[in-house]
């Protein structure tokens, strides 16, 4: 899928569509350098830690109990600076949120949804300049999507009808859609410009068959399986709303994921395999295929010997 860099039009300086301030490509306007892990649970025990993982590097550094209320089967969205973490007070079923800043890891208080969600995600848009988060939209809920203003830090609203119809969700986006499944693999199309919902084919096999998101039109998700036995993802074209490709899983009999973005490759932070560990991925985009990392990849902290379900974020 093509992207391109509107910089030849006209303007100086300044200027939007000029050479300083041109509309770059999705890919380029904002260049992903970090990725973030936030709670996540091991026998029914929720956290409240933070790790992110150094996508130069492949190395994951322990952020300490940023967030103030504990989460499993949580959703979130972020913008530049803050990831904001959805349903939060323990294994779901709340209408907490909690929050920190990822640029100065500092617990930034909890703060109320409108609606209760149990196993959530949120899906965002982007800003066509700077390519920070602009509108996010929380699914997990049977019957409303929640909007959430990322640049005001404020709840804007609810959509009802869901057409996820569950109170579970899996997930992955791009960069004027996002596509959410349930727990049969029912998939939901969702349309950031015009805020509509169309039935698509299916792109996962069920809600705990996680998705990798990516800016280069396309996202991968469990091909099979639910809560684990996972072995292979399906490659969904954004462009044609399908199924393209199937690829093995750089770590067989997953579920549970917790899945990052980057540029060029992300990450898997922790997952079920038949209990709740700390296992990681890396995930090459350009050749569908990835490795399981050392202990130097896998999330950490003290007493955390599992995290699945969590919820994932990125920043540059």
């Amino acid at each position: 899928m093509p992207f391109f860099n509107l910089t030849s039009r006209g303007g100086g300086t300044g200027v939007i569509g000029g050479r300083s301030r041109g509309v770059k490509s999705f890919l380029l306007r904002q260049v992903i350098t970090r990725g973030y892990l936030v709670g996540g649970y091991i026998n029914s025990q929720p956290w409240t830690n933070v790790n992110y993982i150094q996508h130069s590097t492949d190395s994951a550094v322990d952020q300490g109990n940023l967030i103030s209320s504990a989460g499993g089967y949580i959703g979130s969205s972020h913008n530049a600076n803050r990831h904001f973490v959805w349903n939060t007070g323990g294994m779901g079923g709340y209408s907490t949120a909690s929050s920190y800043n990822m640029r100065t890891n500092v617990n930034t208080g909890d703060f109320s949804m409108p609606q209760t969600y149990d196993d959530s995600e949120g899906m965002q848009s982007s800003d066509p300049v700077t390519g920070f988060g602009m509108m996010a939209y929380v699914f997990g809920n049977s019957t409303t999507i929640s909007k959430f203003n990322l640049a005001t830090e404020g709840f804007a609203g609810t959509i009802g009808s869901s057409a996820l119809n569950d109170s579970n969700a899996g997930h992955h986006y791009g960069e004027n859609y996002g596509y959410v499944w349930n727990g049969s693999g029912t998939t939901t199309k969702f349309t950031y410009a015009t805020e509509a919902q169309s039935g698509v084919a299916s792109a996962a096999n069920h809600h705990q068959q996680k998705g990798h998101s990516s800016k280069i039109g396309f996202g991968w998700a469990g091909n099979e399986g639910s809560y684990n036995g996972g072995n292979a993802f399906r490659k969904w074209n954004y462009a044609t709303d399908s199924v393209v490709s199937n690829h093995s899983k750089p770590i067989a009999n997953s579920g549970e994921e917790n899945l990052d973005m980057g540029q060029a490759h992300a990450y898997m932070l922790g997952m079920f395999d038949g209990a709740q560990n700390n296992r990681a991925w890396r995930w090459n985009y350009s050749t569908d295929s990835g490795f399981e990392g050392s202990s130097t990849m896998q999330p950490r902290g003290s007493g955390i010997s599992g995290r699945s379900s969590g919820a994932c974020a990125w920043r540059d």
